[in-house]
C-alpha cells in the first residue's frame, strides 16, 4: 500500500510539474550541429560559411531563434544589414520577449545603419531594460539619438534649399545682368 502511495504521489508530482513548466522544445540534433558549427565559424571571422550553415539548422527546424539570431550576427559583420534586419525579426517573432540584450542591441545597430533611427533608439532601450549596466549600449542609444537629430536637421535644411532658390532666382539674375552689363561697360570705355 505505501508504494502504490508512493508511484501514485510521484505520477502526480511528474504530472504537475509537466502542466506548470514551460515545454522545453528539443531541437534536431543535426540543427544544433550546424548551428554549433556556425558559431565557430563566425568566432574565427568566417562569416559567409557561418551563414550557410546556420541556414541548414534553419532547414531542419524554422523555428530555431538562436540560429535567426546569429545569423543576423553574421550578417551584419559582412554588412548585410536589411538582412541582418530580416533575420533579426524572425529571431524575436519566434521569441517575442527575448531577453537576449546583444540581439537587442545588434538589432538597433542594424537600425541605425539603415537610417531609422526612431526604431533603433527603441531596440536599444530595450538591451538596456535587460542589462542596465551596459555602458556601450547606452553610449550608441545616445550615437543614434544624435545621428537622428542630424537626420532631422539635414531634412529641414533640403526643405529651405528646395524654396530657397524658387524665392531668390529673379534677384540672382538681376544681379548677375548687372554684373554683365558693368563688365560690357568697362570694356567698352577701354
Amino acid at each position: 500500500m505505501a508504494a502504490i502511495r508512493k508511484i501514485t504521489f510521484f505520477c502526480g508530482f511528474i504530472l504537475l510539474v509537466l502542466l506548470v513548466c514551460p515545454a522545453v522544445t528539443a531541437f534536431d540534433g543535426r540543427a544544433v550541429q550546424f548551428f554549433d558549427d556556425g558559431v565557430s565559424l563566425s568566432r574565427q571571422g568566417h562569416d559567409t560559411e557561418a551563414i550557410a550553415l546556420y541556414d541548414k539548422a534553419l532547414a531542419f527546424e524554422p523555428n530555431y531563434a538562436d540560429a535567426w539570431t546569429h545569423r543576423g550576427f553574421s550578417q551584419s559583420k559582412l554588412g548585410q544589414y536589411p538582412e541582418a534586419l530580416a533575420s533579426y525579426e524572425k529571431a524575436i517573432a519566434i521569441n517575442p520577449n527575448s531577453t537576449d540584450e546583444e540581439l537587442w542591441s545588434q538589432r538597433a545597430a542594424a537600425l541605425s545603419r539603415l537610417g531609422r533611427y526612431t526604431e533603433a533608439i527603441a531596440s536599444y532601450d530595450k538591451a538596456t531594460a535587460i542589462n542596465p549596466y551596459d555602458d556601450v549600449v547606452k553610449q550608441n542609444r545616445e550615437i543614434a539619438r544624435g545621428m537622428q537629430r542630424q537626420a532631422e536637421q539635414a531634412q529641414q535644411a533640403q526643405q529651405k534649399t528646395k524654396t530657397t532658390p524658387l524665392l531668390y532666382a529673379p534677384i540672382g539674375a538681376i544681379v548677375l545682368m548687372a554684373g554683365i552689363a558693368a563688365w560690357k561697360r568697362r570694356q567698352s570705355s577701354s
